[in-house]
């Protein structure tokens, strides 16, 4: 059953300059204007450049002008965590272990 306040994106394989733009548009399909926001699931993604880096961004700034949040999954101990840190990217994106932690963030009350 989709979740149309928290939608999930699980995204599998590669993201890159191949298929950025493709990814980047199946994610802004994703979020309707009640959203709260996005969860991303990177936990199959095994590789990622700058232009994914990019990407992650540019999500998580459209959604913030929609006062609406991204947040990642990605393990700890995942070489995509280690980018995403490396990058800055978890200080604007919260990144999570699960979907169950992702969701429930984003559905905690803002302060």
């Amino acid at each position: 059953m989709r979740d149309e306040l928290v939608p999930i994106a699980r995204i599998e394989g590669e993201i890159d300059i191949s298929n950025a733009n493709d990814v980047r548009l199946a994610l802004e399909g994703l979020v309707g204007n009640a959203a709260l926001g996005l969860v991303v699931d990177l936990s199959d993604v095994r590789y990622l450049d700058s232009a994914a880096v990019h990407l992650i961004l540019r999500i998580a700034s459209q959604l913030e002008k929609r006062r609406q949040t991204l947040h990642a999954v990605v393990p700890a101990d995942d070489a995509v965590h280690h980018v995403l840190v490396l990058t800055g990217v978890e200080r604007l994106v919260p990144l999570h272990a699960t979907d169950e932690a992702a969701v429930a963030a984003l559905r905690a009350p803002r302060t």
